[in-house]
């Protein structure tokens, strides 16, 4: 292995999460002796995840979601992060989302829909394990009567599960709960 192979692959492997594959000259040269543990296992970070949904013409549709934060080699999980916005244009209210995990939740709105923005994230540091995640129509003004609800509205979101150290950890794609 060439000096400057060797200092890239040293870099890679002192920033926790980026080396994806040892840095050989070929993959003859690959040795348990050559490669740390979380490269031999072929760690890949996981990284921020999206989803994609919508919601019906209904007042009072939602969507729920349950996301999973794990240690993936990257360190124990601290904190969900999360974020939406709204993909449909014109629409007469807001698009709410709520993470809840142990009792304690947070919520940020999305109030332009179709601006191409994203809502402030909403954070949760409960740690590793299982997150519920709410998406919902609110009023723009409470004084709106309930029909200003009413229409579909497409929306994205975007997740991550952080460790303390801030690197990305292990997120499951998140599931639809019935």
């Amino acid at each position: 292995m060439s000096a400057r192979t060797g200092s890239l692959m040293m870099a890679a492997l002192a920033m926790n999460g980026l080396l994806i594959a040892p840095l050989m000259a070929s993959p003859a040269a690959a040795t348990s002796e050559s490669m740390t543990p979380s490269a031999m296992m072929g760690y890949i970070p996981s990284g921020a995840s999206r989803l994609a949904g919508s919601l019906g013409r209904p007042a009072a549709e939602q969507r729920r979601y349950s996301i999973t934060c794990y240690d993936n080699g990257a360190g124990v999980p601290k904190a969900l992060l999360i974020k939406i916005r709204g993909l449909t244009k014109s629409r007469s209210y807001a698009l709410s989302l709520s993470i809840e995990r142990e009792g304690v939740r947070q919520t940020v709105v999305d109030n332009f829909s179709g601006d191409g923005l994203f809502s402030p994230y909403a954070i949760l540091e409960q740690g590793a394990g299982t997150y519920t995640v709410t998406i919902k129509k609110q009023k723009k003004k409470t004084s709106r009567p309930d029909s200003s609800l009413l229409g579909p509205v497409v929306f994205e979101t975007q997740q991550e599960c952080d460790a303390a150290n801030a690197h990305y950890t292990g997120i499951q794609k998140p599931v639809p709960i019935p």
